[in-house]
């Protein structure tokens, strides 16, 4: 149980963390970004690199939430709980890429020599980081990853059900604001954060419900 109890504190921890990083990095570098300004960029360039930490710190905390998860998960079901950890480390990976985009624009920034063709590449690569985050990972990644945890949690009962529901509804309202998105729904509008709500708060309510009180006792005994 000793073991099952630093699983539960280091996921629960992770859960914040990454709703933390994520927000920060949000916060630090959106604005800044958004329409391409160059100019902007290279005078917000401490904030944009400190955005692109907390993203990669965001990509080690969901890596971080699997590997805890896992030991317990493969119980239930070995080749769900394998898929659950791809699926974040599948999601690090891309917030991964997605700093070193940011990092990447800070460097085409510098260069005001080539203007056009660095107007055109840095399109490019927004294009790129935007169908990463709000095709790939919104519509697949993290939504599939969030069905297969609470879809365990709920036949395994190792929280309340209550979690677990709201887990399943709030994932599947995410994998819809992603689907709008890719149909002409626009991306952080009041709308679609609205819809993207519903999963966060559930994952602050999963981490706090981790850290001080775990797993159901009784369940990890019938797994």
């Amino acid at each position: 149980m000793k073991n099952y109890r630093k699983m539960e504190i280091i996921a629960g921890v992770g859960f914040l963390l990454a709703i933390v990083f994520g927000i920060l990095s949000l916060s630090l570098t959106e604005s800044y970004i958004t329409d391409l300004d160059f100019t902007v960029i290279a005078d917000n360039v401490t904030s944009i690199k400190i955005g692109a930490i907390l993203t990669m710190f965001m990509a080690l905390s969901v890596m971080m939430i699997s590997l805890a998860f896992y030991p317990v998960l493969k119980k239930k079901s070995s080749s769900l709980a394998l898929g659950y950890v791809g699926l974040r480390f599948l999601e690090g990976f891309i917030f991964i890429i997605n700093a070193v985009i940011l990092l990447t624009l800070i460097t085409l920034s510098k260069d005001i020599a080539n203007a056009d063709f660095n107007n055109s590449i840095g399109h490019l690569l927004l294009e790129a980081r935007n169908h990463l985050g709000h095709v790939a990972l919104d519509m697949v990644v993290i939504s599939v990853a969030a069905l297969i945890l609470y879809y365990l949690l709920l036949k395994s009962k190792l929280v309340p059900t209550w979690i677990s529901i709201w887990g399943l509804i709030a994932s599947v309202i995410y994998m819809l604001a992603a689907y709008m998105v890719l149909f002409g729904f626009e991306p952080l509008s009041p709308a679609y954060i609205a819809m993207n709500i519903p999963l966060a708060l559930n994952e602050a309510v999963l981490g706090v419900f981790l850290i001080v009180k775990g797993f159901n006792k009784d369940a990890i005994k019938r797994l």
